[in-house]
């Protein structure tokens, strides 16, 4: 596991959100990419790579929701 994963993995744990977890809100990553671009380019990066289909999420407004409290 990359620091770049720890790192993401663990703030979106903070929120209540687990990589390939097995909540609505959780985020299935399908693509490794997804953590670098995510701490280098922050919200941004995290639709980008949503729209590239790096991640996926049957609930993205659940999850948005707890990224934000």
């Amino acid at each position: 596991m990359t620091q770049s994963r720890r790192f993401v993995e663990s703030l979106l744990l903070k929120a209540g959100v687990t990589v390939n977890g097995p909540h609505p809100w959780d985020i299935q990553v399908k693509d490794d990419r997804f953590y670098d671009r995510v701490i280098r380019e922050r919200s941004l990066g995290l639709g980008e790579a949503y729209m590239e289909g790096w991640w996926d999420c049957p609930r993205v407004d659940e999850l948005i929701c707890r990224i934000l409290k």
